[in-house]
């Protein structure tokens, strides 16, 4: 499923809660009758990820980050992270640079939660585990090159 706009957005990229709140539930009640809440709630977290920012640039928007707070739902969570860290795509880089995209990113996201932290720890969860898979990319990334260094091509 692909949405261009999170559901209860408008044209100027302003998200009414109400309106995202009640067609997740409807989703997630649904899927639910129909046997299907697990693959609904992972495709929930990947809608989240196209949420816009707020007008002053933090991602994601305060109606998203509430609606984290209330579902406390780590399948929503998980996905809406691996959707996140799937849309950077194919990376390209110097043999010997090493895992240093990878860290800003993570260090990006590290103190993005760490302003969350304290009002909305769900979302700061969501931006730590992203911070994570950076990092562990940011190592592999790191090994690859010692190995270039070293004339191990491969």
């Amino acid at each position: 499923t692909s949405f261009d706009r999170l559901p209860g957005t408008d044209r100027d990229g302003h998200v009414d809660p109400a309106t995202l709140k009640q067609w997740i539930a409807q989703v997630l009640e649904l899927a639910a009758a129909s046997g299907r809440r697990a693959i609904a709630e992972a495709l929930v977290g990947q809608i989240l990820a196209s949420a816009p920012a707020d007008a002053d640039g933090t991602w994601p928007c305060r109606p998203v980050r509430e609606l984290l707070e209330e579902l406390q739902n780590e399948r929503i969570e998980r996905n809406l992270a691996a959707r996140l860290y799937n849309q950077r795509g194919l990376t390209t880089r110097d043999p010997e640079e090493g895992g240093k995209q990878e860290r800003a990113l993570a260090d990006q996201y590290r103190t993005q939660a760490s302003t969350f932290s304290d009002s909305w720890p769900q979302t700061a969860v969501v931006l730590r585990n992203l911070a994570s898979m950076y990092d562990t990319d940011a190592r592999a990334e790191e090994t690859r090159a010692e190995r270039f260094r070293q004339g191990q091509r491969k």
